[in-house]
C-alpha cells in the first residue's frame, strides 16, 4: 500500500464513522439541495447536506419528467465520488467544459456526460430545459429546481400542472412536494415568464442543522433572481451541524461546537472531563494541530487555513467545523 493509505484510513474514522457500510451511498430526498442556476452561462450549483462515500454514483439532468419516466431528449451528467465528501461541500459546475470546483477546492468526483446532448455544446440550460433534477435511479429521485413558467398565480411553483414532452419544463415527480426537501420551483411572483439566473442568497442561513438548511433553501425569499446576468458561484461556506451525542451511563450527553465557522477560535460546550486530548484534521486526513482542552476555554484556530476541519476529542468523539 502506499503512504497515502494512512491518511485515508484516519478519514475514514473520522468522517464515515456514521456511514453505512455499504460502498454507495443511497441519497434520499434533501440529501443535496441545488443553490444555484443560471440559464445565462449554463452553471449551477449545488449542496451537499449529508456525507457521501466515495464509490457512489448519481446524476443531474434537464430532462422533463413525464410522470413516470424522463423524457430521454436533453443532457444528463453523471457524477461519481471517488473520495468521501463531507456535508456542506458545495459544488458548482459549469455544463458547457464540464467542469466543476468545490468549497474545500478538493476534486473527490468525475464528471462525465452520459445523456443524448452533450452540455459541452452549451444547450444544456441557455437552449434547452428549464429545470434540474438530481437522481440515483429513476425510482429515487432526490432534487429537482425549475425556472420555467409554473403555474400561474402560484409564486414558488414552476412545475407544470400536467405533463408535456417540451424541452423547457417539467412536471413534479409523483410524491414530491414543491417547496421541501429539495425540490423549488423558481417562480419568485406567480407572474413572470419564466426565471433565467438565480441563486441562493448569501446573506441567508448557511449555518444550521440539515432540516433548518433545507428549509431555508426551500424559501423563495431567500433567493436572488436576474434575468439579465448570470451569478457567479457563492463564496459562503455551507456548514451542516451534526447531530452528536454520545451515551454514557445510560444517558445522552449533546456537544456543541461555537462558532461555526470560526476564524480565531472555537469552544465546544458539554465537556465532561476537565482536561481533553484532542485532534484536529484536514479533509486530506492530515492531522494540522493536536494538544490538550479544558473544559470551558477556547480552543485557537487562527493559525488554520481556511477549510472544512474534523476535530477529534479523546479518541472516540468527532465534531465538523468550518475555518473561515
Amino acid at each position: 500500500m502506499r503512504k497515502n493509505y494512512l491518511k485515508f484510513y484516519i478519514m475514514h474514522l473520522l468522517l464515515i464513522s456514521a456511514f453505512s457500510n455499504q460502498a454507495q451511498t443511497t441519497l434520499v430526498d434533501g440529501d443535496i439541495a441545488f443553490t444555484r442556476y443560471n440559464a445565462g452561462d449554463d452553471s449551477f450549483s449545488f449542496v451537499f447536506l449529508t456525507d457521501v462515500t466515495a464509490s457512489t454514483e448519481f446524476f443531474i439532468t434537464d430532462e422533463g419528467w413525464d410522470g413516470s419516466a424522463f423524457y430521454g431528449n436533453e443532457s444528463t451528467i453523471k457524477f461519481v465520488v471517488n473520495t468521501n465528501i463531507v456535508a456542506g461541500e458545495e459544488c458548482h459546475v459549469t455544463t458547457n467544459t464540464l467542469g466543476y470546483t468545490m468549497t474545500s477546492g478538493n476534486s473527490p468526483m468525475s464528471i462525465s456526460s452520459v445523456g443524448i446532448f452533450d452540455p459541452s455544446l452549451g444547450n444544456m440550460l441557455g437552449t434547452f430545459g428549464d429545470n434540474l433534477f438530481g437522481y440515483q435511479s429513476s425510482s429515487n429521485i432526490i432534487a429537482g429546481i425549475n425556472g420555467d413558467n409554473g403555474i400561474s398565480g402560484s409564486p414558488g411553483n414552476a412545475w407544470f400542472a400536467s405533463a408535456s414532452a417540451s424541452t423547457n419544463g417539467s412536471i413534479l415527480p409523483s410524491g414530491k412536494t414543491n417547496g421541501s426537501n429539495g425540490f423549488l420551483g423558481l417562480f419568485p411572483n406567480g407572474v413572470n415568464s419564466e426565471v433565467d439566473n438565480a441563486r441562493y442568497k448569501a446573506s441567508a442561513n448557511h449555518n444550521d442543522s440539515k432540516a433548518d438548511l433545507l428549509a431555508s433553501l426551500m424559501n423563495i425569499n431567500n433567493w436572488d433572481f436576474d434575468n439579465s446576468t448570470a451569478y457567479p458561484a457563492s463564496s459562503t461556506v455551507f456548514n451542516v451541524s451534526p447531530v452528536l451525542s454520545i451515551e454514557k451511563k445510560g444517558m445522552i450527553k449533546n456537544f456543541e461546537l461555537f462558532p461555526n465557522p470560526a476564524s480565531d477560535f472555537i469552544e465546544i460546550s458539554g465537556l465532561e472531563l476537565a482536561e481533553n486530548q484532542f485532534e484536529i484534521y484536514n479533509t486530506l486526513g492530515v492531522k494540522v494541530k493536536e494538544g490538550r482542552l479544558l473544559k470551558n476555554k477556547k480552543l485557537s484556530v487562527e493559525g488554520l487555513k481556511a477549510g472544512i476541519y474534523i476535530i477529534r476529542l479523546n479518541n472516540n468523539q468527532n465534531l465538523k467545523f468550518v475555518k473561515k
